[in-house]
């Protein structure tokens, strides 16, 4: 795990592996992370933790090659700064993300993500509850290999400074690397 501070964002970075196993770790990042940033309980952090299981819910169910395969990492990452909260997923497969079929909105009117009759029919909802929660989301491709899954939340609060935060770490015994200007290059 990496926590650090550029250009004035907050910035945390968590390898996860390919299991379902990954959600679990990733909810539990975010309460940490958040909580350090001064954004912990209440009702951002409980969307930001529902979003990053998710996301990464989605790659490892998702990320898979047509073989069958799922080498690679899921990478989870938090940036927060500018009033802003994002959270990142990258997984290696650059196939976007695909709206659910079936699934027309998050209001809950039939045939949306909110209409669950069938109780074997819990799943395809992951981009909904992303769109319901977060402000924007969306994806690009990795520049070598995968792609990233991305949302962000507006902040009233903003995050601590990072005194505050590397002082948060350094008491739940998280790992600090900080910078004050990101390297080029």
């Amino acid at each position: 795990m990496n926590h650090e501070t550029e250009r004035g964002l907050h910035i945390s970075r968590l390898p996860l592996p390919h299991t379902p196993l990954a959600a679990a770790q990733a909810r539990r990042h975010v309460r940490d992370v958040l909580a350090t940033w001064g954004l912990g309980g209440g009702e951002l952090a409980e969307s930001v933790e529902l979003v990053a299981s998710e996301l990464v819910t989605n790659a490892v169910r998702h990320a898979v090659c047509p073989c069958g395969c799922t080498r690679g990492v899921i990478a989870l990452a938090l940036w927060c700064g500018d009033g802003r909260l994002r959270v990142e997923v990258g997984d290696p497969l650059r196939t976007p993300p695909r709206w659910p079929e079936g699934v027309t909105g998050v209001t809950g009117d039939a045939g949306d993500a909110g209409d669950a009759d069938d109780a074997e029919d819990c799943g395809g909802r992951g981009l909904a509850i992303v769109t319901a929660l977060g402000k924007d989301w969306g994806h690009h491709e990795r520049s070598v290999r995968g792609k990233v899954v991305w949302c962000e939340f507006a902040t009233a609060e903003g995050c601590a400074d990072s005194g505050r935060a590397e002082a948060g770490y350094a008491e739940s015994g998280l790992a600090v690397s900080s910078t004050a200007e990101a390297t080029s290059g």
